[in-house]
């Protein structure tokens, strides 16, 4: 590979790993949290029961929520990797087939 495929291998995949943690963060993290407080509200008889997990229904805390959105984050950064483009084929590459693509020698 020239030092240019890697440079650009880089920059693409980083730009689709930085989309994918953002996605994460505002879909899944902000958006779920905002989705549990509004099923919470519309459920208050359930409010105070503790799950199977152990964690207080209707109760919305400081570390679930950091919890939540750093989980949604890191899944969605590394969905932004997987679903990133090859720098040498300019195609996306999904799986198992990333890794082929990442070190297919370029001609």
């Amino acid at each position: 590979m020239h030092v240019t495929h890697v440079v650009e291998l880089g920059r693409r995949v980083s730009l689709g790993v930085l989309a994918g943690a953002i996605a994460g963060l505002v879909a899944c993290g902000i958006g779920g949290r905002l989705f549990m407080s509004a099923l919470a509200a519309l459920n208050p008889d359930v409010a105070g029961i503790k799950s199977d997990d152990g964690f207080t229904m209707g109760q919305v805390t400081l570390s679930g929520t950091v919890n939540l959105l750093f989980v949604t984050t890191v899944i969605g950064a590394v969905a932004g990797w997987c679903g990133s483009p090859c720098a040498d084929c300019g195609s996306v590459r999904r799986g198992g087939a990333r890794s082929a693509c990442l070190w297919r020698p370029c001609s």
